[in-house]
């Protein structure tokens, strides 16, 4: 057949030969003679061009000996020079084993006449030699096998690069029996690698077709959509754009018997780790050139081949992500694996947010979410840059969820964290459409401020810690019992216990409620009873006091543990007789009374999330024999809200004349005028020095004091207006001072007492 009709096929991807072929010695010296004299040869007996691998066995049947003498003439006569040198090189034992498989050939080879042995002179020989042949079978076989193996280990990779203000390199190339590997590219230079070449070539020096494809991911236009094969050029030339990364692999029968291994040495990070048969090396979305790359064959899992890192791509295209900021508008997207969108430290919310797959990732797929908005709750998953959110309308998202879709779910997890107003970053979760993938709070009031996501393949070990991404409730509930040993249960805020019986309290427990989204911790609370003092804290529901009326509860303290405490406050306040409602505290802090002799009727408990305004006011929460100076703000009436707001109104009196002044006050709050200096009213109308009975309203005196000439003989008055404070005439301006200290300055040689002007009651 002409030469231009074959086609080459490389010895160690030919299909196994026809049974009834001959053996491999034979099929070796037609191919080491088609090579030497340059000839073409006929193979119409044999089965197309496997007829050139080597057979493993060099045992057959009689049958499989039978060549006609015209095909044993046709082949000596076209490859007799290269048959003589075979002859040579294989000596007399190959002589005698190719007797007792092809005779004709056989005689042919050694006698120099290929048409002149009969067939009972086959007979004979083969009789005569079959001892012999039985005895090499073995060591042609080997000999086959290792001609094979070598044939194998001498096949390449050649490539070449085009770098920057270089041109084309010269081509370089690594065998699979070399150690390591021969770099195209420059290092130490600065020099981009703007396009490769790539291709297979056996141990004969000739190229394979379809072995070898691989495709690059080119500066400002991202992976080529098709690969390229056999040493075609992928990348640019003339364009001055880098290659960021670049995948190599083998197709069809070369991937079944080889490995390709590669690596790349990239702009600020040197050589990076060494991958294999497709996966990517480089970097994408960090502008970093490669500069430079090196390559090797082997042979399938061989002992040799380099160990492969995560290392080998850099991966920072991440997902595109941009958020619409409040004060700022839309911001630039966020285009790199980490990188926030939004802000932090600036307390503004999110309020819209689009998203797509980054450019860097060489798989089909999309992404789809939703945002949780302010007095709107979830709205309708939206995907691939369509905007999730509202804009102008001044409403925050305060919860968002993402889902990978199509291929890119099948390689790759996505993880995604968000900054909310008082919390920080919450934890990181995976993306999906379960409850465990929502990240930020829902029923909290909570702004997301910041949002973070970051893609990893399926198969990386290190991945972020998933962990508490998502708050949206908590509850607790809990119980008091009086001293007639009633219970009164309530929850999240509502009273336990009584207000307006007199009836003290005598225990109490707690336990977070149920349904609090999978944080977890417990309550803790501790009781100061009368007669005893701080006793040992109780937790989740057991009992804190004695059940007895001689040791009535008068202050309480309460504290969460565990992750409920990261992100929820404990509020609570005490009912204390002849008090009333006293002010919110939190978290382990003291709400009661201590030292005064006066039992708590009730309690209510709640818990806020963190950064949230108390329940109510936080003054004058707990007091003790040292601290408490009259009834706190929280718990006056109207009548002595109307004194209280006449105090700030009542302008002072020319001469500053105290007395004056608060007569001025009650009169205009609507509660009658008494006239007298402040000695007077100190003697008609305050009658209790106990700290307990001074409320919101009443008339604070001394008949004397050693100040002032004045003060020494009409003594000094003002009015309380509740939390410790009250207010006076003095010097010609109305001025606010503490009980504490008025009564410390003006008490030095008189007892400061107080009462209702008028005697007048108003609580």
């Amino acid at each position: 057949m002409r030469s231009g009709d074959y086609k080459y096929v490389p010895k160690h991807l030919a299909k196994d030969t026809h049974p009834q072929m001959p053996s491999a010695h034979i099929a070796t010296g037609l191919s080491a003679l088609a090579v030497t004299a340059g000839l073409t040869f006929a193979l119409t007996t044999l089965t197309g061009a496997t007829v050139a691998l080597a057979q493993e066995t060099d045992q057959t049947t009689p049958a499989t000996t039978e060549v006609t003498a015209t095909t044993t003439s046709q082949a000596q006569q076209e490859s007799q020079p290269t048959a003589t040198s075979t002859q040579s090189g294989t000596g007399d034992e190959s002589s005698t084993h190719a007797n007792a498989q092809v005779s004709g050939e056989t005689s042919g080879s050694t006698q120099g006449s290929s048409q002149s042995t009969s067939t009972n002179s086959e007979s004979t020989s083969q009789d005569s030699s079959q001892e012999k042949d039985s005895a090499n079978a073995g060591t042609t076989a080997d000999q086959a096998k290792g001609e094979e193996r070598a044939s194998e280990s001498s096949a390449s990779v050649h490539y070449q690069a085009h770098v920057q203000d270089k041109g084309w390199q010269e081509e370089v190339s690594t065998s699979t029996s070399q150690d390591g590997a021969a770099t195209a590219g420059t290092t130490g230079q600065s020099k981009r690698v703007e396009a490769v070449r790539v291709s297979i070539v056996d141990g004969d020096g000739n190229k394979l077709e379809n072995a070898v494809e691989y495709k690059a991911h080119v500066a400002n236009q991202g992976w080529d959509k098709t690969w390229t094969r056999d040493g075609e050029t992928v990348g640019t030339t003339g364009m001055s754009r880098a290659i960021e990364a670049l995948k190599i692999r083998l197709i069809d029968q070369y991937a079944q018997l080889y490995d390709i291994f590669y690596r790349v040495h990239i702009q600020d990070h040197g050589w990076l780790d060494w991958t294999c048969n497709g996966d990517a090396a480089g970097s994408v979305g960090m502008s970093k050139r490669i500069e430079a790359l090196q390559i090797l064959l082997r042979l399938k899992n061989a002992s040799d081949s380099p160990t492969t890192g995560e290392g080998a791509f850099l991966d920072n295209s991440g997902i595109s992500i941009a958020s619409h900021v409040q004060n700022v508008g839309w911001q630039g997207a966020a285009t790199s694996n980490g990188q926030t969108s939004g802000t932090t430290g600036k307390g503004e919310r999110i309020e819209a947010i689009t998203a797509r797959i980054g450019s860097g990732y060489d798989i089909d797929g999309g992404i789809q979410y939703r945002t949780y908005i302010q007095n709107s709750g979830w709205g309708s998953w939206v995907a691939n840059g369509a905007v999730s959110g509202t804009t102008g309308k001044g409403l925050r998202v305060e919860a968002v969820q993402f889902e990978l879709q199509g291929d890119i779910a099948k390689s790759y997890d996505l993880y995604y964290r968000v900054h909310v107003a008082n919390y920080g970053w919450l934890d990181w979760v995976l993306a999906g459409t379960g409850q465990d993938s929502i990240a930020g709070t829902t029923g909290l009031s909570k702004r997301i401020e910041a949002i973070q996501l970051y893609m990893y393949k399926k198969e990386a070990q290190q991945k972020p810690k998933k962990g508490i991404g998502y708050v949206s409730s908590a509850g607790v509930s809990y119980a008091g019992q009086e001293s007639n040993g009633t219970w009164t249960a309530a929850a999240n805020g509502g009273v336990a216990g009584s207000t307006g019986r007199g009836i003290p309290l005598v225990a109490m427990r707690a336990a977070l409620a149920s349904g609090s989204d999978g944080l977890t911790g417990d309550i803790s609370y501790q009781v100061h009873l009368a007669n005893v003092g701080w006793v040992a804290s109780q937790s989740d529901g057991a009992n804190a006091g004695r059940s007895q009326a001689a040791n009535n509860i008068q202050s309480i303290r309460i504290s969460l543990g565990g992750t409920l405490g990261r992100f929820f406050d404990v509020y609570y306040r005490v009912h204390t007789h002849n008090i009333g409602w006293m002010g919110w505290t939190r978290d382990g802090s003291s709400a009661g009374t201590t030292g005064l002799g006066l039992p708590a009727e009730a309690f209510e408990i709640t818990l806020v999330p963190k950064g949230n305004a108390a329940p109510g006011s936080t003054a004058m929460s707990f007091v003790d024999q040292n601290s408490y100076y009259g009834q706190i703000v929280a718990t006056m009436n109207g009548a002595q809200a109307r004194v209280r707001n006449s105090a700030f109104r009542t302008p002072s009196t020319p001469g500053g004349y105290c007395a004056l002044w608060v007569t001025n006050v009650v009169s205009n709050a609507g509660y009658g005028y008494y006239s007298g200096n402040a000695c007077d009213l100190y003697r008609s109308y305050c009658h209790s020095s106990d700290l307990k009975q001074l409320k919101i309203g009443m008339i604070i005196a001394v008949s004397s004091h050693p100040h002032t000439r004045a003060g020494s003989i009409y003594g000094h008055v003002g009015i309380y207006i509740g939390n410790g404070l009250m207010r006076d005439s003095v010097y010609g301006y109305v001025r606010q001072i503490s009980v504490k200290d008025w009564m410390a300055y003006y008490g030095a040689t008189v007892q400061p007492r107080w009462g209702w002007m008028g005697n007048r009651r108003l609580a």
